[in-house]
């Protein structure tokens, strides 16, 4: 995956490759995410049906905006 593939076209950050640890008590669109820096963030997973804990997804501006490939979960 290039940096071009994950930078957004509105604002032109880079989204980033999270792990997802665990969905909020209170409401299921919403789940704790871990960075490759170990770095933790509430993030909206609405967008991804059926996310599970374990999943990498790609994350920017605090949602969920893509399911990372199987190959690319690692990286997460």
């Amino acid at each position: 995956m290039t940096n071009d593939e994950r930078r957004c076209v509105t604002c032109g950050d880079l989204a980033e490759p999270m792990r997802l640890a665990a969905f909020d008590r209170d409401d299921p669109e919403l789940a704790v995410c871990v960075g490759k820096d170990g770095t933790r963030c509430v993030v909206d997973v609405g967008l991804i049906p059926d996310a599970a804990p374990g999943e990498s997804l790609l994350v920017h501006a605090g949602a969920a905006l893509a399911r990372l490939p199987q190959g690319l979960r690692d990286e997460g």
